[in-house]
């Protein structure tokens, strides 16, 4: 059964991911204190936000954002190769060429992460695979060895394009676009953090991958 958890006397409540809004519409009417101060953080913010805050009470927000939000210290490019087959053929050959100090590999879902994941371990490239259809234990065990640099190579679904921070992350490839646009700028953002430099290659084999890019 789903338990509630009783905000009646929070006075201080911070909120991440404001985004999603699904966690916001949880917040039932009437369970917030009247003088409760509110933060809500997030990387990028959805046009509706005033609504959104209204939904917490908040009078008269503050909004404090950068006015310069793009990543700078991040190359992008898009690696257009119809002639490929295979992805994780290109995969491969990124892994083999491009220099590194730790890399991301984004697959939409499970089971493409999961394929190159094995792949990339039997061309002899050992790499920690993560995604939501793992068990906590395992999740927390990936991101130790990726924080730890136990690990050189995270392939993952989107659940590694929030909150994963690493210093030595400089490369993120993405094997095809996420099925959340907003998604996108979140997985390039694992690269160039704490003043550092990184590169971004998206993986496109046809017109539609390319589509999906923009």
């Amino acid at each position: 059964s789903t338990k509630e958890l009783k905000l009646t006397f929070l006075y201080f409540f911070v909120k991440n991911e404001t985004q999603k809004r699904h966690q916001l519409k949880n917040i039932r009417d009437g369970m917030l204190a009247e003088k409760l101060q509110t933060i809500c953080t997030s990387a990028t913010f959805p046009d509706d936000l005033p609504r959104m805050l209204a939904q917490l009470k908040c009078t008269e927000p503050i909004m404090i954002r950068s006015k310069n939000v793009s990543l700078q210290k991040v190359y992008n490019s898009i690696l257009y190769r119809p002639e490929v087959e295979k992805k994780r053929d290109i995969l491969l050959e990124l892994i083999e060429n491009v220099k590194f100090q730790q890399c991301f590999v984004f697959a939409s879902s499970h089971s493409f992460a999961q394929s190159a994941s094995l792949f990339l371990n039997s061309k002899g490239w050992a790499n920690t695979m993560l995604s939501g259809s793992l068990d906590q234990r395992d999740r927390t065990q990936a991101w130790e060895q990726l924080i730890d640099k136990e690990t050189t190579i995270l392939v993952a679904t989107d659940l590694a394009c929030r909150g994963l921070d690493s210093h030595h992350a400089d490369l993120i490839i993405h094997m095809d676009p996420s099925k959340d646009n907003a998604n996108m700028s979140h997985r390039v953002g694992r690269s160039g953090r704490f003043g550092g430099h990184g590169e971004s290659i998206q993986i496109a084999v046809n017109d539609d991958d390319l589509e999906k890019y923009k």
